[in-house]
């Protein structure tokens, strides 16, 4: 079994790379929306389907079931 940290990366890399689906998209309509589910239909359905497979698991469910959140430390990971 995968160490938590481990597990954590993975997530994060897998929707990073929804994430980055999603950037020329967004930069287009950017300027006139505001809502993520528009901005990343992509990396927010991943999302959604990621809260599904984390049912049994109380920490990466609730780590995914806050779209929103997860936008912001995907983000964030991205940075470093």
């Amino acid at each position: 079994m995968a160490t938590h940290k481990k597990l954590l990366l993975e997530i994060v890399n897998e929707l990073k790379d929804m994430l980055k689906m999603n950037m020329p998209y967004t930069r287009m309509i950017q300027a006139r929306e505001d809502n993520p589910n528009i901005l990343f239909p992509t990396f927010i359905k991943r999302v959604k389907q990621k809260a599904n497979e984390y049912k049994e698991s109380e920490g990466y469910q609730c780590l995914c079931s806050v779209p929103s959140f997860t936008l912001v430390l995907v983000s964030v990971a991205m940075i470093r």
